[in-house]
């Protein structure tokens, strides 16, 4: 859903099922953006950003959690391992979101891609 979302407000958008999928996407394709979750079905999307900021080609590719998990030590140990920002699913209105994806994008890229 979240890939729809932001495929219909312009961005080019690679969705990933899963931390490897997103791994795989990422060593062919580097976006501006990865957003990712706590909760994934193989690797969680912790040790996503941990695999992420140990390689130089994607340490410096902002990445938010956005995730329903509101454990505030899931939210230090992302915070910790180097994740740009925290998002809870649900606290967020769509304008809201969208404004927030933008902050964390080059200017004027409306095209570019997020790894979801």
């Amino acid at each position: 859903m979240l890939g729809r979302f932001l495929t219909r407000a312009g961005h080019r958008c690679l969705c990933a099922n899963s931390a490897d999928e997103a791994m795989t996407i990422l060593k062919g394709q580097i976006p501006d953006l990865v957003l990712a979750d706590v909760m994934m079905p193989d690797t969680s999307g912790l040790d996503l950003l941990r695999t992420m900021r140990k390689d130089d080609r994607t340490r410096e590719v902002p990445v938010v959690i956005f995730s329903a998990v509101s454990e505030e030590r899931y939210v230090n140990e992302a915070m910790a391992l180097g994740a740009d920002d925290y998002w809870l699913k649900g606290s967020l209105k769509a304008g809201d979101l969208e404004t927030r994806i933008r902050a964390f994008l080059p200017d004027h890229a409306s095209d570019h891609a997020a790894v979801v």
